[in-house]
């Protein structure tokens, strides 16, 4: 059986990267770039399509789980939906979350927080999003001239805000989760759009979320742009300068949409970066 999860510890944490599925994307995905330019950098990766995985992050110390995302069910194609799979594997029960960190209000990150009939999955979970995102979702005046795709998108949003009622805690994107655990402001990607660090034994692990969707093309270009991104020169400066200081420090960390449960290092490569497994500086 192919593992759907991967973990390190840091310090006082588990780390646990979970693997909700995956998905292909087309080459207009990314429209800045010439088809051309798209293929050169697939053909050095060595992979013949656009890939993307759904993941979130467990945080587990001692009996306290704070959980970074769900998930996308069914909400981001056929695709997804595998999470319950990875929490099994993860050994979590949905009433084990204690605390539910929202990166940002998209539905590959929230569509597993709750079910078919709208109720929460996670029965006793506190649910933190930062306030920028939650009043952009929560805006009707954003939504007036919006498609019915990016409407649809609204509804999930509300839904699971909904769904979590008085348990939905609204903060500013730099501020404390926990202790030794805090929300990182990550521009450009959403209104809110934020990461996830974390401190413990004098290192130090980030959860970049969405900075990156395309690992193969984006890391070695980070100039590269995904459509999803509602501020596109903020996120390039974003994806830019977070990739340069977890490089430059050594920073342990992982991604929404790496593939197969990556967590690592990473090294400089021309004008882009590589993934390293390594924990030597």
């Amino acid at each position: 059986m192919v593992s759907r999860i991967a973990s390190r510890h840091l310090g006082d944490f588990e780390i646990v990267v979970m693997k909700d599925g995956g998905a292909e994307f087309d080459h207009e995905v990314f429209p800045d770039q010439e088809e051309s330019r798209i293929n050169d950098l697939l053909i050095s990766a060595g992979k013949g399509k656009i890939e993307t995985n759904f993941h979130a992050v467990l945080l587990r110390r001692k009996k306290q789980c704070i959980l970074i995302d769900a998930g996308a069910r069914e909400f981001f194609g056929p695709g997804g939906g595998q999470f319950p799979l990875a929490m099994e594997e993860a050994n979590l029960d949905a009433d084990d979350v204690d605390i539910l960190v929202v990166t940002h209000l998209h539905p590959d990150h929230i569509g597993g927080m709750i079910k078919e009939n709208g109720e929460a999955v996670f029965p006793k979970a506190e649910m933190v999003v930062t306030d920028k995102e939650y009043a952009f979702w929560t805006d009707d005046s954003n939504f007036l001239s919006a498609d019915d795709h990016k409407k649809s998108w609204r509804e999930i949003a509300l839904s699971v805000l909904k769904s979590y009622g008085e348990r939905v805690s609204v903060v500013r994107p730099d501020t404390g989760i926990v202790p030794n655990v805090s929300f990182v402001d990550m521009p450009g990607h959403t209104a809110g759009h934020a990461g996830v660090r974390v401190d413990s034994a004098g290192k130090m692990f980030i959860h970049t979320a969405d900075i990156l969707h395309a690992p193969d093309l984006q890391l070695a270009d980070p100039e590269i742009s995904a459509v999803f991104d509602t501020d596109k020169t903020a996120a390039i400066a974003t994806r830019k300068r977070i990739l340069d200081m977890i490089a430059h420090d050594h920073i342990l960390f992982t991604g929404s949409h790496f593939l197969n449960c990556q967590i690592g290092y990473l090294e400089k490569s021309g004008n882009g970066y590589r993934l390293s497994e390594s924990e030597e500086g």
